[in-house]
Formats: C-alpha cells, structure tokens, sequence
C-alpha cells in the first residue's frame, strides 16, 4: 500500500512533467524548436535524476553542474559563436523575421482616409465615418459595438438621413476607447477593409512592400527591387542601398580581423584585455590572502564573538547576488535597458 508521502511525490512529479512539457511546447509554438528541444532535455533529465533511486548522488551534483553549464559554460559558447556574426543593433533578427517585418509595413491610402467620430448609443458605441475632401457629404455609420472587440469585422452602411445621433465623445473618452478602436476593422460596403489610423481616423492600408522569387523585396510605390545579401546582412538594391532592419550572417573572422587590424580598435583593445588579466589576478592574489588571514585568526579558539564575526563577514558575499538581479535587469530593460535600448 502507498503511503501519503509516496503519493503527494507521484503527485509532484506528475504536475512538473505536465508543467514541462507546457512550457516547452509554449516555447516551439513561439517559434524557438531549439530552445524548446533543450528544455524539455534539462527538464527530463532533472526529473530522472530526482525521481530515480539509482541516481542519489547526482541529487546533490546536479544543481551545481546545470548552474555551472547555464551560467558559464552557454555564455561562454554564445559569446563566442556571436563573434563570427554580424549580431549589432542593426542586425538583431533573422533573414526570415527581418523580411516578415518589412512585409507587414503599410501606409495610410491618404485617398481612402475617413474622419472618424465615436457616438455612444446607451451603454454601446457607434462610428461615423466621413469622406474627407468630400464636405462629409458621404458618410457612413458603423454597428453597434461594446467597449471590447467584437469577433468580426463591422459592417460599415451609408447613414441614413434621417439616422439620429447623439452628441460625438470628446478627445477624453475616444482616448479612453483607444485599445478597443485600435483593435477594430471596418468594413466598407465596396468590401474594403478599413484600419485604426489615428483617434479621429480610419482609412485603408496599402502593404508597403511585396515578397519577391528568391527571398526579394519590390517596393510597390516605386517598383525598386531589393535583393537579400547575405554578406552584408541587410536587403539591399542595385545602388547599394539598405533596408532597416538587417538581419543576422556569418561573417567569418571579420570582426577578430578589424579588431587587431584597425588601429582605432586595436590600442584600447590590449589596453584593455591586458587591464582585465591583471586585474582577475590581482583579484585571485589579494582574495586568497585576505580570505585565508581571516579563515585563520576566526578560526583562533580563543577570539571572543568569533561567530557574530563570520555571520557579518558572510553577509556580503550573499547581499550582491539579489542586488545583480536588479542589475541585470535593468540591462536587459527592453526600453531602457543598456544592452537592448
């Protein structure tokens, strides 16, 4: 018979395999296989490794070498294979995501633009649209709709002349309603589809560019052809002229060339790496010398508060590991970050 102890541990591992075989297929579907391959590989082994009874000793073992291998030994790896790369600011996405972004640029047809006003019907809401240049004579009105999304495109009608209609929302509540009217499609009655173009407008969107055979860009206001090059890492025409954004390539040893061979690089390069040897080794002297007095004159039976002393030394070797989390997110801020602003 099972005792409640074996059972609430059969329970626990059944609820982390499910967590992750959910992370790891939330991760595939986001469009990253590789990263979900090794997450499902760390995390299966994890489990075996705490649920096997032949494996005791790596109970104890594990957690030190995964944080050795994640911490040091895949930055240490990534670092390298980014300096074969052209990886910058310029060139952060791949070929296939930088094409997708550029494929996904529209402009506001300024043509097919309506002035746009928000008229409240009860607890519900209404658009009018007005042709502009047109003096509004050509209006539309739009279904009713509530203050979320609705699942379809709404139909767009012209507006009856005899259609009554409350007093239009002002700036304030239309900005209140801003992530619903972003959200909304309209569409017309000559089956064009009209977008969000700005708090008092909806107007049709024309794709900026058009995929081309062999992975080129057309522009359709002008017809210009724009080739991926794949040593430059940006798409660009028979002029030389590049899109934004580029996208990642190999490059070989073109960064480790420039770096020894551009003086510009080159002095403040060995500058400073030499900096950096020195100082690790002046860290590593001073360290073992400082530690090893201490560890020796605490060790002295006879000093009083020998333990108060270790406990308020320990304290900060612990305090800067929760203080870089902070650190380091603040780096990798997504808006204001060092590293991704």
């Amino acid at each position: 018979m099972k005792t409640p102890s074996s059972l609430l541990s059969q329970l626990i591992a059944a609820v982390a395999s499910m967590a992750l075989l959910w992370l790891a297929f939330s991760v595939y579907a986001s469009g990253e296989p590789l990263w979900a391959l090794a997450l499902l590989v760390l995390g299966g082994i994890s489990l075996y490794i705490y649920l096997s009874a032949t494996t005791l000793a790596w109970r104890y073992l594990f957690p030190g070498v995964a944080a050795m291998l994640i911490f040091v030994a895949f930055p240490l790896i990534y670092t390298i294979q980014i300096g074969f790369t052209n990886y910058s600011s310029n060139n952060l996405l791949t070929e296939t995501r930088a094409r997708a972004y550029l494929l996904e640029q529209a402009d506001v047809n300024e043509a097919r633009a309506f002035a746009t006003t928000v008229h409240s019907v009860g607890s519900d809401y209404r658009l009018v649209l007005a042709a502009q240049g047109e003096g509004g004579a050509t209006r539309y009105m739009s279904a009713v709709f509530k203050d979320r999304v609705p699942n379809a495109p709404l139909r767009m009608e012209p507006l009856p002349a005899d259609q009554v209609l409350g007093d239009p929302l002002n700036l304030r509540q239309v900005i209140a309603l801003r992530d619903t009217l972003m959200a909304l499609k309209l569409s017309m009655p000559d089956q064009t589809t009209l977008q969000y173009a700005g708090l008092r407008e909806f107007a049709v969107f024309e794709p900026v560019w058009q995929a081309q055979p062999g992975g080129g860009l057309k522009r359709l206001a002008d017809g210009a052809l724009y080739q991926p090059n794949r040593d430059t890492g940006f798409f660009e025409d028979a002029q030389g002229q590049r899109l934004q954004p580029g996208f990642k390539v190999n490059v070989g040893l073109a960064n480790y060339t420039r770096m020894f061979g551009d003086p510009d690089m080159r002095g403040p390069f060995l500058s400073i790496f030499i900096w950096t040897v020195v100082f690790a080794g002046l860290t590593v002297v001073f360290s073992t010398a400082i530690g090893m007095t201490l560890a020796v004159v605490l060790n002295w039976e006879a000093l009083k508060y020998r333990t108060l002393y270790r406990t308020l030394l320990f304290l900060p070797y612990a305090v800067p590991g929760f203080i870089s989390i902070l650190v380091f997110k603040g780096l990798f801020n997504q808006n204001f970050g060092e590293l991704n602003a």
